[in-house]
């Protein structure tokens, strides 16, 4: 197989308090198929919370979701996994598995839209718990996607021409979210509801896999 039927995308991001202070991290791996379907693996660390996630999740060309897994340890104890097939995911707009690359990817299903503009989407979630803990379930879950402009935003990892998009789940608060270029990467996060804050420190890798 050529290299070049694909690309692989990795990064970090970290996790931040109201303060600034770091709280946990994301490390992501990401490949992108010569058919446009695409790939997510992720490890989530929240140190407050003493709970490490690995996630991985497979979209189809047309960005749906067509497969994931989720495993969630706890205080250093492992409290459930998941595999969730096709089947399960059948007709869904997206799956969460609560890792912030895959809120980014949100992003992916709001071509088209203006400033201003929303899309309602559905979908299934693991967990409805704010840090995405407990064991993984399938759960019935809405969002709203809205574009709100295009803004350039400078982090650790450089300077980046973004899109800035809310999400809303359910009664929350919007998550405001930022992401660059046609593989929607997570320049910066902010949700009220967690005081917390999330921004990329890390990015290697745009074109064919090494």
């Amino acid at each position: 197989m050529s290299r070049r039927d694909r690309r692989r995308i990795t990064g970090r991001i970290a996790y931040l308090d109201a303060a600034g202070a770091p709280t946990g991290r994301e490390l992501f791996s990401i490949s992108v198929h010569a058919d446009g379907s695409r790939i997510l693996r992720a490890q989530c660390e929240m140190d407050d919370d003493a709970l490490v996630r690995d996630a991985l999740l497979v979209l189809d060309p047309a960005l749906r979701p067509v497969e994931a897994f989720v495993r969630i340890v706890e205080s250093g104890r492992a409290v459930g996994s998941r595999h969730y097939p096709e089947a399960e995911l059948a007709g869904a707009d997206f799956f969460g598995t609560h890792a912030l690359l895959n809120d980014a990817w949100m992003a992916l299903l709001g071509t088209g839209l203006a400033d201003g503009e929303s899309r309602t989407l559905t979908g299934f979630a693991c967990s409805h718990q704010a840090n995405g803990g407990g064991v993984p379930a399938l759960l019935p879950s809405t969002v709203t996607l809205t574009r709100i402009a295009a803004e350039p935003v400078t982090v650790a990892a450089g300077a980046f021409d973004t899109v800035h998009w809310t999400l809303t789940y359910g009664g929350h608060t919007p998550i405001d979210v930022w992401t660059t270029g046609e593989d929607a990467i997570l320049v910066r996060m902010s949700w009220d509801h967690l005081a917390a804050s999330y921004e990329l420190v890390q990015l290697d890798g745009t074109g064919p896999s090494d």
